[in-house]
């Protein structure tokens, strides 16, 4: 009798977890100092999933998401990470932020739970383990990319870098874009440096027009770079100017319409692309909550897609299932034809934007 009682317990607890509704948690910051840059990539995720849902939902089941606020702090994205298990998430989507990334994935790993971030573009993310991946393309990858780009569609031989000093994400931009640039012929003419927040650059332009640059590459964010856009035009400096994901979507509003004639800008994703699916999902996301604003909503959006496709298939919600199919899965996502490498870190094209009229607008895709 002992033993039938127990038998039965553990069949209840199987039909329990079998009927249990499978849970996606999102994290990011809602609130602090970050919330302001995220509110699309919630929104966004809760879109794809209300989407699928919409559809019939996953192996026959609705999906549930709950959205998990990290407060912009990297602690209590570790602490959001306990959270997401002991609600038995069955994958994770976020955080967006580098270092909140590295501390959830450690929690996450650890567990045994899939992540896939957003917008964490930092190398040692997805280094965590096997459990981690992301839809963004890393820094490393955008860096050769520019190089690419400057040394074979803009014909560049001669560049400049101006980079911000005590940051990461510059540093290693301004690095990956260096190899990739010398390894196909180029040549770094001179490398200047600046601080942030810093509002003069008069000094390290005039030093660049004095060399055989043609070009500068500028891997750093938005209010600094449009500072840097529209000292360089006043001074009568005409060159192509570049730069990375991190001049955003704001560089534009920061300096005028003139300045921005002949910058180029790496990015993720942009409204103008010519992508069927990607215009379909803004049409859809926009009618229920107005403009978006980020990059970090359609990269989100494909989290979504990506998680969906490894659990079709796995054909379960396994979380061991679902990792291993994550790492086999390709899809057509809004951001471009996704896969991933032995790292987590996805296989994607990059987008090129210019400005027309003081506006970014679509340039060209650049395949991996």
């Amino acid at each position: 009798m002992k033993y039938f009682a127990i038998a039965f317990v553990l069949l209840l607890s199987t039909i329990s977890a079998h009927a249990r509704t499978p849970l996606v948690a999102v994290i990011g910051s809602q609130s602090g100092h970050l919330a302001y840059l995220q509110q699309d990539m919630f929104r966004a995720a809760q879109y794809g999933i209300d989407e699928l849902n919409a559809k019939g939902g996953l192996l026959g089941k609705q999906i549930a998401i709950v959205n998990l606020d990290n407060r912009s702090d990297a602690s209590f994205s570790t602490q959001m990470a306990g959270k997401a298990i002991a609600m038995d998430a069955v994958c994770v989507i976020g955080p967006m932020v580098s270092s909140h990334a590295v501390a959830t994935a450690r929690v996450l790993q650890e567990a045994g739970t899939p992540m896939i971030a957003t917008t964490a573009t930092a190398p040692q993310v997805t280094l965590v383990g096997d459990y981690i991946f992301r839809a963004c393309f890393t820094d490393e990858f955008q860096g050769r990319a520019l190089g690419y780009f400057m040394y074979r569609h803009l014909g560049i031989r001669h560049a400049a870098i101006m980079q911000q000093t005590n940051e990461t994400y510059p540093a290693s931009l301004a690095k990956a874009f260096a190899k990739g640039f010398i390894s196909l012929g180029g040549k770094i003419s001179i490398k200047e440096y600046y601080r942030a927040e810093q509002t003069d650059f008069a000094t390290e332009l005039d030093v660049i027009r004095h060399t055989d640059a043609e070009a500068i590459m500028i891997p750093g964010y938005a209010k600094e770079a449009a500072a840097i856009i529209a000292q360089a035009r006043s001074m009568g400096i005409t060159m192509p100017l570049v730069g990375g994901d991190a001049w955003g979507r704001r560089v534009h509003t920061m300096t005028s319409r003139q300045s921005l004639d002949n910058c180029y800008q790496l990015r993720h994703w942009h409204r103008s692309t010519s992508n069927d699916k990607s215009r379909m999902f803004l049409a859809g996301y926009e009618a229920i909550y107005g403009f978006m604003l980020q990059d970090v909503g359609a990269l989100a959006y494909d989290c979504v897609q990506l998680f969906a496709a490894a659990v079709r298939k796995a054909g379960s919600f396994d979380r061991e299932a679902i990792r291993d199919a994550l790492q086999s899965v390709e899809i057509e996502g809004i951001t471009g034809k996704i896969r991933f490498n032995a790292n987590g870190d996805p296989v994607k094209p990059a987008l090129i934007l210019t400005y027309t009229d003081g506006k970014p607008t679509f340039y060209m895709i650049l395949e991996p």
